[in-house]
């Protein structure tokens, strides 16, 4: 159908229209107009104007488009900053604005004035405050503080971003520490929409390995940009697991949820790092100064056994010279008798009584040298026993120092072991776990060195074998195991003689 148009017909303009349009809304909202919606997105252009995509927080689909010019946000942001409040994606806010008809594309635009900050803030706080009461009416709040944390937590799950500060803040706390950390990390996002999903899954993934401790870090940021760590999700996955979490995010203001349920949470992840590494440098120190301990305990019973020895030494000297002492004394009076009784007897029997005399003043020469030279051999079997004693425990004393110093990380790098770390901070076993152009890290005993893998060849494991920190420390060949001491008993020095008799010693 063709419809003529009567030459009398009145026809307007695309810009009258905008213009009758606009009239119509200036009509309407004579004033601007509070405005709440979740946004959507937040872009700044590099001439300084803002641009808001606003839609209903319901979940319906209408959208409309927000514009805040450079003048009027610049002065807006710098209050905003003052409040740490960052605008992002997810965010419902408050916004005073006016309406109008943008004629470039024939769409209704919001022109932004103002925003309702306190509103934001409350309704952060507010959601914040039930969620931490949800979680104590559930017994999740103090839940993970609880579990136990290991004496030694040296395999770490790390949860972090690692092109943030805060990742590299809290690494550079663990490797300056000297100690051989095992890191296992888990890359995600830490701040954003997405990130409460993937740090509650990080939490959940590697609590499943084993793993003594787990960490999560973020260095700081405003309070929109932490919001990430008042999530429900985070929150739960921070308390109901089985392994302890530690949380070391960047804050000057309130704690965050993730701060409250966590085992220990910590105001940067550099307080982070340098505490961990605190907790095991002190357990080592415990373990130097009980090997102190023990070689202190050894020596003072080797020196208490060796006065033992000397008390035993002269009180069987005193045994063996005081029966001695009265025999000669008895001797010598019997001679003297003798004597006297000799001059009433005939003179043929007064030989026979010199001759025996002279008999019984042999044999007691004799018996009291053989008396002294038994005493000689136990004194010197005795001192024989003494030293092998000491001998043995100074041995054992050895034994128990080498050890401590075998198991010396830091000795193991003196030594020319060497740890290779892959592109994550894990310790490498296998060339087949790289990959070309990977990078990785060499730690000496004193620096490190950065590579790039080139070539990855499985044959070079047939060849003899680099000497590394990741295999268990041998023991130097000078170590031996303790001998046991012999055997003791109500007679100990015929035992002692008997074997020394049979060993021909």
């Amino acid at each position: 159908m063709v419809v003529e148009t009567s030459s009398a017909a009145t026809t307007i303009t695309v810009t009258q229209l905008y213009e009758r349009i606009n009239r119509v809304i200036s009509g309407e909202f004579k004033e601007p107009i509070w405005v709440t919606g979740e946004l959507r997105s937040v872009k700044q252009s590099r001439s300084g104007h803002l641009y808001i995509d606003l839609t209903d927080p319901i979940g319906e689909e209408a959208v409309i488009k927000v514009v805040c010019w450079r003048s009027t946000w610049s002065t807006l942001e710098r209050y905003l900053n003052s409040m740490n409040v960052e605008l992002s994606s997810g965010m419902v806010v408050n916004v005073l604005a006016d309406v109008k008809l943008y004629k470039g594309s024939g769409a209704i635009q919001l022109y932004l004035r103002n925003i309702d900050v306190e509103a934001l803030l409350g309704r952060l706080a507010a959601l914040k405050a039930r969620l931490i009461h949800q979680l104590t009416i559930e017994g999740l709040i103090d839940r993970n503080k609880q579990v136990p944390i290991p004496l030694v937590p040296l395999r770490i799950g790390l949860i972090a971003s690692p092109a943030t500060e805060g990742y590299k803040d809290f690494v550079r706390q663990l490797s300056a520490s000297g100690i051989s950390f095992q890191i296992t990390l888990y890359p995600c996002e830490v701040q954003g929409k997405d990130a409460p999903v993937a740090l509650s899954t990080g939490v959940k993934e590697l609590a499943e390995q084993p793993l003594d401790l787990l960490v999560m870090v973020r260095g700081g940021g405003s309070k929109t940009d932490l919001s990430s760590f008042d999530s429900e999700l985070v929150a739960r996955a921070i308390a109901t697991s089985p392994l302890p979490v530690w949380v070391g995010v960047g804050h000057t203001g309130d704690s965050s949820v993730a701060d409250r349920v966590a085992n220990r949470s910590f105001a940067t992840p550099t307080e982070c790092g340098r505490e961990l590494a605190r907790l095991v440098n002190e357990y080592l120190d415990g373990i130097a100064r009980l090997g102190a301990r023990i070689g202190h305990l050894l020596a003072k019973e080797l020196d208490n056994a060796d006065k033992d020895l000397e008390r035993a030494k002269s009180n069987t000297a005193n045994l063996v010279k005081l029966p001695l002492q009265l025999a000669k004394g008895e001797l010598i009076d019997l001679s003297r008798k003798l004597s006297r009784a000799s001059i009433k007897i005939p003179e043929t029997k007064q030989y026979m009584l010199v001759h025996t005399a002279e008999k019984i003043a042999f044999t007691a020469r004799s018996s009291c040298k053989h008396a002294n030279s038994e005493l000689n051999v136990r004194a010197v079997l005795i001192a024989r026993s003494s030293q092998r004693t000491i001998t043995d425990h100074a041995q054992r004393l050895d034994h128990f120092r080498q050890l401590l110093f075998a198991y010396d990380y830091q000795r193991q790098l003196e030594r020319g072991y060497t740890v290779t770390l892959d592109s994550r901070g894990g310790i490498l076993r296998e060339a087949s776990k790289l990959s070309k152009g990977e990078r990785i890290v060499t730690r000496f005993a004193r620096g490190s060195v950065a590579s790039s893998v080139e070539t990855i060849s499985e044959e070079a494991t047939a060849l003899s074998k680099p000497k590394s920190l990741t295999s268990k420390p041998q023991l130097p060949q000078s170590i031996k195991q303790p001998t046991a001491l012999p055997a003791k008993d109500n007679d100990g020095l015929v035992q002692l003689d008997q074997r020394t008799r049979k060993d021909g010693n």
